[in-house]
């Protein structure tokens, strides 16, 4: 518990900061960085062009920026799954619209878990499903935040799923495909 007087000095000097759905404006530059980030973590090069970026201003990022932050290592790590299925290995990666837009949808849907929670909520169950597919999404959602939140150290993350680094790898090019 604080003692009282720091208690008083620090309220006395309180900062309110609005939402970051209501400074729509700085939702690209802090997405730029964090993009920036993510390269230097991961050691890739994932890029995204502005009108791309541009897409995340329609959320209401109700997380903030940590919100924010854990979308863009999320599309990033889509991305650099979706090259790799591709074979083909270039020099830079691109973020796609098409990968925001379907990661943005499923923020929305509140399908693929949230930020503050790797492992839930589960996403939803769609009727005609089949159980393999459904089961192939809930690992991949995992397998993505356990990388995210061991920045990509593939050991560390497969240790915190309580498989070995070989068999994370193994499921990493399955679902890749």
């Amino acid at each position: 518990m604080f003692r009282e007087d720091i208690r008083y000095r620090v309220t006395a000097h309180a900062v309110y900061l609005k939402p970051l759905r209501e400074r729509v404006e700085e939702i690209v530059p802090l997405a730029k960085e964090f993009l920036a980030n993510f390269n230097s973590k991961s050691g890739k090069a994932v890029t995204a062009k502005e009108d791309v970026l541009r897409l995340l201003e329609t959320a209401p990022w109700r997380g903030n920026i940590r919100e924010l932050r854990s979308f863009v290592e999320k599309v990033c790590l889509d991305a650099l799954i979706s090259a790799d299925a591709s074979r083909e290995r270039p020099a830079r990666i691109r973020l796609t619209r098409e990968i925001v837009e379907e990661r943005l949808n499923k923020k929305a849907l509140n399908i693929g878990g949230s930020p503050s929670s790797p492992l839930g909520p589960w996403p939803q169950f769609t009727p005609g499903e089949r159980m393999v597919e459904y089961l192939e999404r809930i690992e991949t959602d995992l397998l993505q935040s356990a990388l995210v939140s061991n920045n990509y150290n593939q050991t560390r993350a497969a240790k915190d799923l309580g498989i070995s680094r070989s068999g994370l790898i193994k499921k990493l090019k399955r679902l890749a495909h």
